[in-house]
């Protein structure tokens, strides 16, 4: 009787439960919670949620899985794409086109993606005052770091692209009607906001924040941009002067080198343990990837497999985890050479000064220093020779700087390279930038200044103003920051600066039948001039390649207006007039 009354109220309570749950799910009249923007951002930390895809994209944009800041160094004066697999792009006449993205490039992530996260900052940034807040600097600190984040792409698809749509307004439904804005109307634009943020955003963060100096350093790239010289010199020393930032100049912080005199502090630098810490006074804006971290990538860094050579296919040579930890496989990881250094870079910058600690034995991997590794072959243990590299010598043997890298692996067969941060922005980058400011001003001898202090630090001769050029300065900028400023998009915005000034002897009107960006080329990489086949492709690359071409699809889509596409791309007959000025309705 009592097994009968209990199975009576086990029943009684399902059909109540089963009943509640009824109730509940047909209660729309009346329901319990909704989200939707207008609750989602009624709050300043709701508002301040709203940026976790912009900050996370800080990160993916350029360092996923497969790193697309690659594609930035593909077609320029330091470097070229080398992966030995048949279609990827050498020939940027024949893969570089508004239809597609070139095979092992990211083009199209490089437009796709920002406008794929304005969506989220400009919600943010039309909403600020929704939220009631603590103070006014609550208020617009959150707002600094939307504007941050959004002029941070635009200064990159401005660059990369040059002229592109503009879109500034909470999107509420889908939107056929973009236009395109000149590239002055955007950098004029961004560099309004980003006066506003550098005044609100705070001297330090956690979290992935933004703080003050990250925005005075997009503010002096900003301000190069647009030929306001002066006031570039202004934000980069409102950084170098601060007294929070210096150049690591001694040895610091933790890892397996640390107690090792042969390593010194470029290495430290560089290295995952000592990127995100106090001790570290040259970092500004790190984008962060931990291993077992929630919102880390899945893989690591790829840092190895994508700028280190493929060494292991070279006869006597072999990637073979199962024969235990190899010292040599340790070192290099399982490249496949995605992308790698030209000659000018490995050889003739690294030839200016045998002090230069870049090129030390320790950072800089020389080709002496590959060696047969197979255990089973006669040669083990020995140089490797040229003639085992010949057929193939583009892929899978070159110098390169191994300091930047290499990554230990942070998983079991983890080969491709660990966890680790990326320097989005450090402090020699403020100083090549001062220094480029000056350079424009006619001030050669604060120009080699600057370019002296981070020249310092490396132990390099000291250099005299007559030594300053635009080329000598984009030089120094590759061998302190290969891999990790966006090549590509650098050289284009020297170039517009050059064609915005009409300097010597180029225009905006022709930037894209002549440039600064293909003459630097032509006097650096003649790679890309000398019919070098490899695989199935010559390396071309012509003038209109400043640009990339905007996505076929893009443009398409936009049904009710015209998005123009770039000269000497199919489709740029129909371009109309782009607009001049970023309203606040726009």
């Amino acid at each position: 009787m009592k097994k009968y009354n209990s199975l009576i109220c086990c029943i009684l309570i399902l059909l109540i439960a089963a009943s509640c749950s009824e109730e509940f799910l047909d209660d729309t009249a009346n329901p319990l919670s909704e989200f939707s923007p207008n609750n989602a951002y009624s709050t300043p930390e709701g508002l301040d949620a709203g940026l976790v895809s912009a900050r996370k994209w800080l990160r993916d944009g350029d360092y996923s899985a497969i790193p697309k800041i690659r594609t930035e160094y593909f077609w320029t004066d330091i470097s070229y794409s080398s992966l030995q697999n048949t279609g990827t792009a050498r020939d940027a006449i024949l893969t570089l086109t508004p239809f597609r993205s070139p095979s092992q490039g990211d083009t199209r992530s490089y437009f796709r993606g920002p406008y794929a996260i304005f969506k989220d900052i400009n919600t943010v940034i039309n909403r600020i005052d929704d939220p009631v807040y603590e103070s006014e600097a609550q208020r617009n600190e959150i707002l600094g770091q939307a504007y941050f984040h959004r002029a941070y792409w635009y200064y990159r698809l401005v660059h990369l692209f040059g002229n592109v749509p503009w879109t500034g307004q909470e999107l509420t439904k889908p939107r056929l009607d973009y236009e395109t804005f000149t590239v002055d109307a955007i950098l004029t634009k961004i560099k309004s906001d980003m006066e506003f943020a550098v005044q609100w955003l705070p001297e330090t963060t956690l979290n992935g924040k933004v703080n003050k100096a990250a925005g005075n350093h997009l503010l002096t790239k900003i301000y190069l941009s647009l030929g306001e010289f002066d006031n570039a010199i202004t934000s980069a020393s409102a950084i170098i002067n601060d007294g929070k930032y210096a150049l690591m100049t001694n040895r610091f912080g933790n890892g397996p080198f640390a107690n090792d005199p042969d390593y010194d502090v470029l290495w430290d630098l560089h290295q995952r343990e000592n990127m995100d810490i106090n001790a570290n006074t040259e970092a500004i804006l790190l984008a962060i990837d931990e291993v077992d971290v929630q919102g880390s990538s899945s893989v690591g860094s790829g840092s190895d497999r994508y700028w280190q050579p493929l060494w292991w296919l070279i006869p006597g040579c072999e990637y073979n985890l199962s024969n235990g930890e190899d010292e040599f496989e340790e070192k290099l990881g399982r490249g496949v050479s995605w992308a790698r250094p030209n000659n000018h870079f490995n050889y003739t910058m690294k030839s200016e000064d045998p002090n230069d600690r870049r090129y030390s034995d320790t950072n800089w991997w020389g080709l002496e220093d590959f060696f047969y590794n197979k255990p089973t072959d006669a040669r083990f243990g020995q140089q490797i020779q040229i003639e085992d590299v010949a057929i193939d010598s583009i892929s899978r043997m070159f110098e390169f700087p191994r300091y930047k890298t290499h990554t230990p692996r942070s998983r079991p067969g983890n080969n491709s390279g660990g966890f680790r941060h990326f320097y989005v922005y450090r402090l020699a980058e403020t100083y090549l930038l001062r220094a480029e400011a000056h350079w424009w001003k006619g001030d050669m001898q604060s120009a080699a200044n600057d370019v002296n202090v981070v020249r310092a630090r490396a132990g390099a001769s000291q250099k005299t103003a007559a030594d300053m050029s635009i080329d000598y300065i984009m030089d120094e900028r590759a061998r302190e920051l290969y891999t990790e400023e966006p090549r590509k998009t650098e050289l284009a915005r020297i170039s517009y600066i050059f064609a915005s000034q009409n300097r010597d002897g180029y225009s905006l009107e022709t930037i894209s039948e002549k440039n600064y960006y293909y003459d630097k080329m032509q006097r650096t990489a003649p790679e890309l001039f000398s019919n070098l086949q490899y695989k199935d492709q010559v390396y071309q690359v012509a003038p209109y390649h400043i640009y990339w071409p905007i996505p076929q699809d893009a443009i398409d889509a936009n049904s009710l207006a015209r998005i123009n596409q770039n000269i000497g791309y199919v489709g740029a007959d129909k371009n109309v007039p782009p607009r001049t000025e970023v309203t606040d309705e726009d």
